[in-house]
């Protein structure tokens, strides 16, 4: 069965091989994809990262320029086969986890999985601790369209933007999911960063 992708790895996977092009190596690798990702620093993939305080971008770059490059005149770079092994290895995670479509924390699991670098070095975070904080992200959420990715990037910027305005003074009422919610104190502020944890669990339950 042809692996089915997320609109996000659909659109990391197709600049993987632009840049593989443009750079004129002669495959399309992991690294090639792992830039992609990164590279949509308000995706899924990035912000992930980013709660995990990781930012391997400038080992990618370092790996990216060691990778042979076409001598004469550049040619359609073919599929390297440590790219084909990560995607059939997230087609295997997605199953398992009872996802239909492949997204980019499946990417995320199989790359660390692999232990290899720009992860290896990061011993901090085991793999059960990836896959934690993946299903603490999810909630009940499946990928189970091309937009699944979407509705946790719409939710998450959701809940951050209340808590910023409260920090700010700016927000004294807000109502989501059918209920109110005030702002006046610190007091205030704390319960409503409790109901965001909430809504993300919950995953937009009326």
């Amino acid at each position: 069965m042809n692996p089915q992708f997320t609109e996000a790895v659909q659109a990391a996977l197709q600049d993987s091989i632009q840049n593989a092009e443009a750079s004129r190596h002669t495959e399309v690798t992991d690294l090639h994809l792992l830039q992609a990702l990164l590279a949509d620093q308000q995706g899924y993939f990035a912000k992930f990262l980013e709660t995990l305080q990781l930012d391997p971008r400038e080992k990618i770059e370092a790996a990216l320029k060691k990778l042979p490059t076409f001598a004469g005149e550049a040619k359609q770079p073919g599929i390297s086969q440590e790219l084909q092994s990560l995607i059939q290895e997230a087609q295997a995670i997605a199953k398992k986890w009872n996802d239909t479509y492949i997204a980019t924390d499946h990417l995320l699991y199989a790359f660390w999985k692999q232990n290899k670098e720009p992860f290896k070095s990061w011993k901090k975070y085991s793999l059960q601790d990836i896959e934690k904080k993946i299903k603490e992200i999810r909630g009940d959420t499946h990928m189970d369209s091309p937009t699944a990715e979407q509705s946790l990037q719409t939710l998450d910027k959701f809940c951050k933007n209340l808590t910023s305005l409260a920090r700010e003074g700016k927000l004294k009422a807000f109502k989501y999911f059918g209920f109110w919610a005030t702002v006046n104190s610190p007091k205030d502020l704390e319960a409503l960063e409790q109901q965001a944890e909430i809504l993300k669990e919950t995953r937009g339950v009326a």
